[in-house]
């Protein structure tokens, strides 16, 4: 799945992590464009139990620092 990825998206924008919780960090740090006006989406996707986790690791991350 990777190699289709980049493929379709090219290689600098398709990662792997070692966790649900490292990719989305990673992802949300990439996401961050400080000095642009684009505008940036993360996808996560895989069954219903791993969008249910990132989904919490999410929620529990901005309830943190909000």
């Amino acid at each position: 799945l990777e190699k289709m990825a980049q493929e379709f998206f090219g290689a600098d924008r398709v990662f792997t992590a070692d966790s649900l919780s490292s990719g989305i960090e990673k992802a949300m740090a990439d996401a961050n464009r400080p000095l642009s006006e684009d505008s940036i989406g993360i996808l996560i996707t895989g069954s219903v139990v791993s969008v249910g986790e990132a989904r919490t690791i999410i929620r529990k991350k901005f309830t943190k620092e909000g």
